[in-house]
């Protein structure tokens, strides 16, 4: 990944996103830049598409966890 590049990483898994989280965190170079932690009834993030994955999650009430990271370098 080049400075300046994104990681978008969206899930329904409470257990996963706790993971990504303290992933990330630990990982050198990246940074959060946006989480957003939505039930289904509320609208996503409006820059990426619906997937079949989260149209599943939304159906079955999962809350998704959306996030952001940004490399540095």
């Amino acid at each position: 990944m080049r400075p300046g590049g994104l990681l978008h990483i969206a899930t329904d898994v409470p257990d996963y996103a706790a993971h990504v989280q303290t992933v990330m965190d630990a990982s050198v170079g990246w940074t959060l830049v946006n989480l957003v932690d939505h039930l289904p009834c509320v609208d996503g993030p409006s820059y990426r598409p619906v997937t079949k994955y989260e149209r599943k999650a939304i159906e079955l009430s999962n809350r998704i966890w959306d996030f952001e990271y940004v490399f540095n370098g």
